[in-house]
């Protein structure tokens, strides 16, 4: 009789434990994350396997000063860009990315627009994944980790940047 409440209570708690709709278990105050606390923190990148597998067939979303800008991370390695203006303008873009280990364990992000963007060079950056944030510090950059620009994903194209 033992043996079968042990089961039973061990099926119970998969079964709880599989109602849960979330994933995401970072403390609430580990989530508001300025991109200057990854350094500080010593937050681990993700490695390059990680990137391909969190932003493949995914929507990068964030807004700068004068923008709000949706990047879509295609899986054929095209890159698809749309920038809305607060005057309601916008201006589209592709490129190519691709993914590289950064020698360290962790890996890169790169990117190369067609047009304008980026001055039409290529540009690698370290990824770090906070929930449903991730934070895109530029390859090279040490002693100022603010020039980092947070993003929000979303799966697919949903921001219809193609």
């Amino acid at each position: 009789m033992t043996r079968y409440l042990k089961i039973g209570a061990a099926v119970l708690a998969a079964a709880m434990l599989a109602g849960c709709t979330t994933s995401d278990l970072t403390p609430e105050e580990d989530r508001i994350v300025q991109s200057a606390d990854v350094v500080s923190r010593g937050t681990p990148p993700l490695t390059a396997a990680e990137i391909s597998i969190y932003l493949t067939d995914s929507t990068l979303s964030h807004v700068g000063e004068k923008r709000l800008w949706h990047v879509y991370i295609g899986p054929d390695g095209g890159l698809y860009g749309l920038a809305k203006s607060q005057d309601g303008a916008t201006e589209r873009n592709r490129g190519q990315w691709s993914v590289r280990d950064n020698g360290t364990g962790g890996g890169l992000l790169c990117r190369q627009w067609e047009r304008d963007w980026g001055s039409g060079m290529m540009g690698c950056a370290t990824v770090y994944r906070f929930g449903n944030e991730y934070v895109f510090i530029p390859e090279g950059v040490v002693e100022k980790p603010e020039d980092g620009i947070r993003r929000t994903r979303s799966p697919g194209d949903s921001q219809r940047v193609i």
